[in-house]
Parts: C-alpha cells; structure tokens; sequence
C-alpha cells in the first residue's frame, strides 16, 4: 500500500469516528476532509476541531460544499503565511489537521469536548505514524490542544501557538511585551504579505491565488506572535516519534 493509499484508508476511519460520536455521544458533525500531503511532513500543526462559521449555513449546507470539493484549512492566509516564512526552511513540509475531524457549529455541546477528544486520539497516533517524518515535531494551534497533547505525552510536541481565528483578537500580541523595539520594526516591514483567496469548493491545494494585501495592526500582532514562538519552536532539540513507531 503506497501512501496516497494508506491516508486514503485512514478518512475512511475518520468518517466511522464522526458517525461514532454521534452515536456515541450524540455530538452532530460531519467529516471536513484536509488537504492531503504528498508523503511524510517535518511539521505537523494541531488544532481542536473544525467549525461550520464562515463557511457553511449547516451540516447538510456542509456535506454539499464538501462533495464539491471544499477541504479543511482553506483561507487561513495569516497562518500559512507565517509557516512558510517563520518556520519551514530548506524545503521542510508541513501538514494541517485537527483533534477531531467532524465540523460543528461552534456552540454545540460537542465543540472543544475532552471525551471526543480521547476517543479521537488513538486515530490521531495513526494519523501521526503516517504523515510524520523521523524527526517530524508536532505543533498545537491554541492553549486547550496544547494541554491535552502534554497529557497524552505525545512524542514531538514541541510548543502551542495562537489560534488564527478573529474571535481571539484580543489575546494577540502577548509576545511583543519586551520587545517593542523589534515588533515596531517588525511591523514596518509588513507593507504587504502575501494573502489566498479561494474559489467556492476547490480544494486549497489546487487553488492557491496570491493576492497582496496590507495586515491590520491586529494581524500584525498575530503574525509577531508566531514569529517568537516559531523561532522559539526551532531553537529546541529535534525530538523523533518514538511511542507509534514502536507498535
């Protein structure tokens, strides 16, 4: 089995844990696919699970834009942007995914719930076995992940970072207290980035169209953040996937 075949494989267990939650814990999503890698990565980022805001009115409204070929992730341009300038170099590779993959509105009872995660979790050890390099490090999106990563004693957990979503603007920024001098010339730099915008139900890995834009202060704030903490991530030892190379 190649490996296009065995992450194939693997969505198809991710649909039977969405149905399971359901059943299980009467938690009502549906499977966000993400956009699959090409092989092993060198960094794998972790967030909690998907969520319908933006991008879909309800769960059938999801299912319709899913089957045309929306993926999870697509338009996270602050976070994507940081990636590739702040963290991956010399080539490295990365890879986006959840702790659970079934979207929910943002209010429901299932959303940041721990049981879902531990019934989630052994999914994504394999998930990890198979998208992981040797030496590949893992990186949470957001406190609640990052705390639920260290109580599992994941191997390759190496740091959390902000999430990306405006809802926690107001968190921005934490990194620049200290450092007023570096994110005033910091900001000044960022004239414009590089944004992605995405046709409706295309995949983002086919459909990425450079558009470039001015961040706002808040944004400017975020993407500080994420180069402290990035920079901090890749001054750590490299750290190996020992626990599910092992089984």
């Amino acid at each position: 089995m190649n490996f296009e075949e065995a992450y194939k494989q693997l969505e198809e267990k991710f649909k039977e844990r969405v149905v399971e939650d359901y059943n299980q814990l009467e938690f009502e999503s549906v499977f966000l696919p993400n956009v699959a890698p090409k092989g092993p990565v060198d960094y794998i980022l972790i967030a909690m699970e998907p969520s319908l805001k933006g991008w879909a009115q309800d769960i059938p409204d999801a299912r319709e834009k899913i089957t045309k070929g929306f993926r999870n992730f697509c338009g996270v341009w602050l976070l994507y942007f940081s990636i590739s300038k702040f963290l991956c170099r010399d080539k490295e590779t990365y890879y986006l995914t959840d702790l659970a993959k079934g979207a929910m509105e943002t209010n429901s009872k299932g959303a940041g719930s721990k049981d879902k995660y531990n019934e989630w979790f052994p999914l994504l050890e394999e998930e990890l076995a198979l998208v992981a390099k040797p030496n590949a490090r893992v990186i949470s999106i957001e406190s609640k992940v990052g705390g639920f990563l260290s109580e599992k004693c994941l191997d390759g957990h190496v740091g959390t970072i902000p999430h990306y979503s405006g809802a926690g603007a107001g968190y921005r920024g934490r990194e620049i207290t200290g450092r007023e001098k570096e994110f005033k010339k910091f900001a000044a730099s960022l004239l414009s980035v590089p944004s992605y915008s995405h046709k409706p139900y295309q995949s983002c890995e086919t459909d990425h169209v450079p558009i470039m834009v001015t961040p706002t202060a808040s944004q400017k704030k975020l993407l500080f953040d994420y180069n402290v903490r990035f920079k901090r991530i890749l001054n750590q030892e490299k750290l190996g996937w020992r626990r599910w190379q092992q089984k």
